[in-house]
C-alpha cells in the first residue's frame, strides 16, 4: 500500500484537519461544528489549509477543495440495480450543480467569477478551484460550505511502500522461484480460488477498476483483459495527469509498476501459447490455469492513473483522487447511462487522518449506492502509520469502507503480518478494523513482450496486495450473482471469513481470512438457486457423510451430481447424486464411503453440477474450541457457548431436530435500570448473514467455565469485562432431552448473582428461529409459552417458556422484511440504522410486545423474560420442539416436570418409588378444540424400571380410561395425557373427572374438568 506521510514540516505539507466533524448516517452535511468548550463556531478551513495560506505569497493562488453543504436529501432510488445506478449518478450531479449555483449567488462577485473556472466533483459534493488567501478565508462561515481542504500536491511515500528492498526477498515459508508454478500461488490457493475456477466461476462478465499508479496495458498477464479493447478506450482508461489514451504505469519496481502489480493480483493470467520464463528457463503455457496470478482471471479491467511522478518523486491531489472516483461512477460523462460503470473499485492507497474529516465519504457512498463495492488496503506499518489509514478507517456505517489487512505464511501457520495495520481507528475508537484479511504476497511478473513474461520473485507482505485479493474475490462473487448489491457481496466475504487468533472479531484480523468458496455459497451460483449446507453428520464408523441442504432461493434446484473435495486441495474424495430440491425445501446428499483420513479434515468443498452449471458450497467441520459445546441426545443437537449465546451463532449446530437445523441464534439477556448485559446481535439490517456468526453479536459476557457430558453442560460467565458492566455473574445448567423422533426439549437453569444497587433485574432469553416462507410467533395461553411456527403452520413447532410459571413478559421481535438478503428500512426494531439497541432490548424485556407477530415482517425472533428476580435466584427456561402442536405440548409438559424434579428448591418426594402429582394442564380442557389434558407427575429417578398406570373415572366413580407405560431410570418422566375419548372411542361428556396414577405400591389421585 502506498503511504501518504505526514509532511507538515515540508513545503508540500498535507494532513487532515485537526477539527473533528461527525457525519451522521445519512451524510447530511454539517457546515460547522460548535466547540464544546466555548460554544463558538469552528472554522470550516482545514488545519493544513491554514498552514498553506500562511505560506502563500501575496496574490498567490492556493488550490483548494471545497465541500458543499447538502440542503436537500437525495430522492429514493429504484430497487433495480442498473436503473438505480443511473438515477443515483444523475441525482448527485444535478443536486450538487444546483448547490454550487446557489453558493455562487451568495458569494462576492469576484469570488463567484473565480469559481466559474472550477472543476465540479459531484461524486463527493465538492468543487476544486484556485483562490487567493483572502477569497479562501471569505468562505469561512458561508452557509453553503461544509469544509475547505488544501488541494496541493501530496507526496506519495515510495520508500516505505512495496518498492522497499524487501520486495524481492522470498516471503517466509514460500517456495523458491523455480517451484513457484508447480502449484497455484499460495495466496490464491489459501482463499479457495482454484475451487471456484473448477466450478466455472472466474469473474467472467465482471469489470474491476483500480485507482492507483496506472496499469501497463501491454503486460502479458493483463493486455487481453482491458475493457478498452471491446469498447471505447476512453471508457477503459482515465489519466487526469497526462491525458494519455492508452493505459500506462510510470511507477517501476523490478520492471513492474505498483498499479500493474495490483491489477495482476485481481485478474492476471497468461493465455495458452504464452511463454513464462522461470530462472532463465522458458515454458509455454498449455492450459488456461497454468499461470494465474489473479483471483478472477475471467474478469476485465479499467483503471485510473491517480499518481504522477515529478522530479524523482510521486504525488497526487485530493481532487485527483476524487476525480478518479467520479470517473469510475461515470466513465462516459453521462450520468444517465450505466453500462459503462465498472462493478468493483480497488484502492491500494491511504493517508494519515489527523482530523477525521471524511473527505471521501460521500464519494464512497455514491459508488456503493450505485452498486459498486469499494475496497481499501488497511495500510502498512512501514509507511509510518500506527493504525489503519484513511479512508479505510471510516466506521460510521457497516462495511462502507471495506478495509483489508494482510496475512502471510510463517512457521507453517497463517498469521497476520506485523506490517499490516489494524484498529481501533482513531476516528471511531469503539469500532473494529480491518473488516477482513487476505494474503499480502504475490508473484512479481515482468512483461518482456506481448506474450512473454518473466517471474522475478515473490513480493514481501503488504496490504497493497491483500486488497486486490479481496477485489478479485468480489469479482468472482459478482459473476456468480450479477444482481447482488455492494453490501451483499462484501457481507458474503465478511460473514463467512475464517476466524484467526484471537477468537472473534478483533483489531488485527477483523472477521478473519476470506474464504471464497464459503462466500460463493452465501451469494448462490445457479441463478435463483441458493443452496446452503445446514447439517453435517458422520455415520457411526466415521466413513460415510451426510450433508443436509436447504434451498433458500426462489428457484428449484433441478438435481444433478455432487463431488466432495478436500479444501483447499483439489482432490476428489467421493461422488454422489443429488435429488431435486424445491425452493424453500430441504434435501441432502450422502457420500457412503470416504477415505479413513477424511475424518480428521475440517474443511471440504461440495461441488454440485446441474445442466452444465457448477456451484461450490463450503463444508466446515469446525473443531469446537473451549468456549463452545454441542449437546447431543439421539438425533437432536443443541449448541451453546460460554458467552451466553445459543444456536448456530456459536459456530456449532443450532437446534437440529428431525434432520434440520432451525435455530439461527439466541442469547441470554440481563437487564436493570442501569442497562443490559447480553450476547445478542446488534444489527441485522445491513449484515443479515451475521445472525448466525459470532462476529455479528456484541457480547458483554466473558467466559468463566464450561464443561459438558454428552447431553448436559454447565457453563458460567460474567460481565465484569464489559464496556458498561452491571456486575452480574451467571451459571447455566443445561440439559438436552430427546423424546423419540417427534419432540425434544432443552432445560436451561439460570442462576444469577449481582451486586448491590442494580435495581429490579430481569432475565430474558432471545431466540431466532428461521423457517422457510416466514415466521409466526405469539403467546399461547393454553401452552403457557411463546410459540414459534412457520407462517403456514406446517411445523415444526418451537416454544420458549419458564418453570415454574413466573411473572413473565413476552414479545415477538420483528427482524425486518427480507428483500433478497437485504432488510428494508422501517419494517421493525432491527431494521433501523442504529440497529437493535440496548434500549430496544430493555423495553421488550420490561414491557413485552404485541400478543403475536403481524404482517410488518416475515422474519421474527421471540423474547421471554422473567423478573424481578432476587439475588442468587434460579430461573428455569424451557426450549421445546415438537412435530406438531400436540407433540410440542408433550415436550413442554415433560420439560416442566423434568425441571421441577431436578431443580426443585426442596425434596419433592422421598423414599424408594416416591410419587407426586403436578397440576393438570390445561384445566379445564376442551377436546372439541383439539386439546388434550396433560397429567404430569414426579417420581424418584433412582427407582428400578417400573410400570406406571393411569386410570380415569367419572365423578360418579365409573372407570372410562386406562393407560400403562414403563418408566426407565435416568430418563425424563413423560406426563400422561388424555384426549377425552372413552375406551370404546366415544367422546366423553362435559364434567369433572378424577384420575389415579399408580407406581409400584404408591398411589396418588387428582381431578380435572372437561368442557365442550
Amino acid at each position: 500500500m502506498r503511504g501518504l506521510p505526514d509532511l507538515r514540516k515540508t513545503n508540500t505539507a498535507w494532513v487532515a484537519a485537526a477539527a473533528v466533524v461527525v457525519l451522521v448516517a445519512s451524510h447530511a452535511a454539517l457546515s460547522w461544528v460548535a466547540s464544546p468548550a466555548s460554544g463558538q463556531q469552528r472554522s470550516v478551513l482545514a488545519a493544513d489549509l491554514d498552514e498553506a495560506l500562511v505560506r502563500a505569497a501575496p496574490g498567490e493562488r492556493v488550490q483548494v477543495l471545497i465541500e458543499m453543504s447538502r440542503e436537500n436529501p437525495l430522492p429514493p432510488l429504484s430497487l433495480d440495480r442498473e436503473i438505480r445506478a443511473a438515477e443515483h449518478a444523475s441525482n448527485l450531479a444535478g443536486l450538487y450543480a444546483s448547490s454550487l449555483d446557489r453558493l455562487q449567488r451568495e458569494l462576492p462577485t469576484s469570488l463567484a467569477l473565480d469559481l466559474q473556472a472550477r472543476r465540479v466533483l459531484w461524486v463527493g459534493g465538492a468543487v476544486a478551484a484556485e483562490l487567493t488567501p483572502e477569497q479562501v478565508r471569505s468562505l469561512d462561515g458561508q452557509p453553503g460550505v461544509r469544509r475547505v481542504h488544501y488541494d496541493g500536491l501530496v507526496q506519495v511515500d515510495l520508500a516505505a511502500g512495496p518498492e522497499a528492498p524487501t520486495l524481492l526477498v522470498w516471503a517466509p515459508g514460500l517456495p523458491p522461484a523455480q517451484d513457484a508454478w508447480g502449484e497455484v500461488p499460495w495466496g490464491l490457493e489459501v482463499i479457495g480460488a482454484p475451487t471456484l475456477w473448477q466450478a466455472g466461476a472466474t469473474g467472467e462478465g465482471v469489470v474491476v477498476a483500480t485507482l492507483d499508479s496506472g496499469v501497463d496495458g501491454d503486460h502479458p498477464l493483463l493486455r487481453r483483459k482491458w475493457r478498452g479493447l471491446s469498447t471505447s478506450p476512453a471508457l477503459g482508461w482515465f489519466d487526469p495527469w497526462g491525458l494519455t489514451e492508452f493505459p500506462n504505469d510510470d511507477d517501476g519496481l523490478a520492471g513492474v509498476g505498483h498499479g500493474t502489480t495490483v491489477m495482476t493480483v485481481v485478474l492476471g493470467s497468461l493465455e495458452v501459447g504464452d511463454t513464462l520464463i522461470e530462472s532463465g528457463q522458458p515454458r509455454v503455457v498449455e492450459d488456461e490455469f497454468d499461470v494465474v496470478t489473479g483471483v478472477a482471471p475471467g474478469a476485465e479491467w479499467v483503471a485510473v492513473n491517480g499518481f504522477e511522478g515529478f522530479g524523482g518523486a510521486t504525488y497526487t491531489r485530493l481532487s485527483v483522487l476524487m476525480q478518479g472516483m467520479q470517473w469510475v461512477l461515470d466513465p462516459d460523462g453521462d450520468p444517465a447511462t450505466v453500462t459503462d460503470v465498472p462493478d468493483i473499485l480497488s484502492n491500494s492507497w491511504g493517508f494519515r487522518s489527523d482530523g477525521c474529516d471524511g473527505v471521501f465519504d460521500r464519494a464512497i457512498d455514491a459508488l456503493e449506492l450505485a452498486g459498486v463495492p469499494v475496497v481499501f488496503a488497511s495500510g502498512n506499518r512501514s509507511a509510518g502509520l500506527d493504525t489503519v489509514a484513511a479512508p479505510a478507517d471510516r466506521a460510521d456505517l457497516l462495511l462502507n469502507a471495506f478495509a483489508v489487512g494482510a496475512v502471510e505464511l510463517r512457521d507453517g501457520e497463517i498469521r497476520v503480518s506485523p506490517n499490516s495495520l489494524g484498529g481501533p481507528p482513531p476516528c471511531a475508537p469503539g469500532s473494529v478494523k480491518p473488516e477482513v484479511v487476505a494474503p499480502g504476497v504475490t508473484p512479481i511478473v515482468r512483461g518482456l513482450g506481448p506474450r512473454t513474461a518473466e517471474l522475478r520473485g515473490t513480493s514481501g507482505t503488504f496490504t497493497s496486495w491483500a486488497a486486490p485479493h479481496v477485489s478479485g474475490a468480489l469479482a468472482v462473487l459478482k459473476g456468480l450473482n450479477p444482481r447482488a448489491g455492494a453490501n451483499e457481496l462484501k457481507d458474503a466475504l465478511f460473514s463467512t471469513a475464517e476466524d484467526l487468533p484471537p477468537t472473534g472479531l478483533d483489531n488485527r484480523s477483523g472477521a478473519g481470512l476470506i474464504d471464497l468458496v464459503a462466500a460463493a455459497g452465501a451469494v448462490g451460483g445457479l441463478g435463483g438457486v441458493q443452496l446452503v449446507v445446514d447439517h453435517v453428520e458422520w455415520d457411526s464408523a466415521g466413513l460415510g457423510l451426510r450433508l443436509g441442504l436447504f434451498n433458500r432461493g426462489d428457484r428449484s434446484f433441478p438435481g444433478g451430481s455432487a463431488r466432495l473435495l478436500r479444501a483447499p486441495a483439489r482432490d476428489t474424495l467421493a461422488s454422489a447424486n443429488v435429488a431435486p430440491i424445491p425452493s424453500g425445501q430441504r434435501g441432502g446428499v450422502v457420500f457412503e464411503k470416504l477415505p479413513a483420513t477424511s475424518r480428521d479434515a475440517e474443511r471440504f468443498t461440495l461441488l454440485l453440477e446441474s445442466d452444465g452449471t457448477w456451484l461450490g458450497l463450503p463444508v466446515a467441520l469446525r473443531v469446537a474450541d473451549e468456549s463452545m459445546v454441542t449437546l447431543a441426545d439421539g438425533e437432536v443437537r443443541f449448541s451453546l457457548d460460554a458467552y451466553g449465546r445459543l444456536g448456530r451463532v456459536t459456530r456449532g449446530a443450532g437446534f437440529v431436530f428431525q434432520g434440520s437445523d432451525w435455530l439461527t441464534g439466541g442469547a441470554l439477556l440481563f437487564a436493570t435500570a442501569g442497562g443490559v448485559s447480553d450476547a445478542a446481535y446488534v444489527d441485522v439490517l445491513k449484515q443479515p448473514a451475521l445472525k448466525s456468526n459470532p462476529v455479528g453479536s456484541d457480547t458483554d459476557w466473558h467466559r468463566t467455565s464450561l464443561s459438558d457430558a454428552g447431553a448436559s453442560a454447565e457453563v458460567a460467565f460474567a460481565d465484569d469485562k464489559a464496556l458498561y458492566p452491571l456486575g452480574v455473574s451467571v451459571r447455566q445448567d443445561v440439559e438436552l432431552v430427546s423424546l423419540g423422533d417427534t419432540a425434544a426439549f432443552v432445560s436451561l437453569a439460570v442462576s444469577v448473582q449481582y451486586g448491590a444497587g442494580v435495581g429490579t433485574p430481569l432475565v430474558g432469553l432471545l431466540l431466532d428461529w428461521d423457517f422457510a416462507g416466514g415466521d409466526f410467533v405469539g403467546w399461547d395461553d393454553l401452552l403457557g409459552a411463546s410459540v414459534m411456527v412457520p407462517a403456514d403452520s406446517s411445523g415444526p413447532w418451537m416454544a420458549v417458556s419458564t418453570t415454574p410459571v413466573a411473572p413473565t413478559t413476552h414479545a415477538p421481535v420483528p427482524l425486518g422484511e427480507p428483500d433478497g438478503l437485504r432488510y428494508q428500512d422501517g419494517s421493525g426494531v432491527l431494521a433501523r440504522t442504529e440497529g437493535f439497541t440496548d434500549e430496544d432490548k430493555a423495553r421488550f424485556m420490561a414491557l413485552g410486545g404485541e400478543p403475536t407477530s403481524d404482517g410488518s415482517a416475515s422474519d421474527w425472533a421471540q423474547l421471554v423474560s422473567v423478573g424481578p428476580i432476587g439475588n442468587g435466584a434460579e430461573v428455569i427456561f424451557v426450549v421445546a420442539a415438537g412435530r406438531d402442536r400436540e407433540e410440542l405440548q408433550l415436550a413442554l409438559d415433560s420439560a416442566r416436570a423434568f425441571a421441577l424434579e431436578k431443580h426443585a428448591p426442596g425434596p419433592v418426594a422421598s423414599g424408594r418409588g416416591a410419587l407426586q402429582l403436578l397440576p393438570p394442564y390445561p384445566n379445564p380442557f376442551n377436546p372439541a378444540e383439539g386439546e388434550a389434558v396433560s397429567l404430569p407427575f414426579l417420581v424418584d429417578r433412582t427407582l428400578e424400571p417400573a410400570e406406571a398406570v393411569l386410570e380415569i373415572y367419572t365423578i360418579a366413580g365409573r372407570h372410562v380410561y386406562t393407560e400403562q407405560r414403563t418408566l426407565v431410570p435416568e430418563r425424563p418422566v413423560e406426563p400422561f395425557s388424555w384426549t377425552g375419548l372413552l375406551g370404546n372411542g366415544d367422546a366423553a361428556a362435559t364434567g369433572v373427572y378424577g384420575y389415579v396414577i399408580r407406581i409400584g405400591g404408591r398411589r396418588e389421585t387428582g381431578k380435572f374438568v372437561l368442557l365442550k
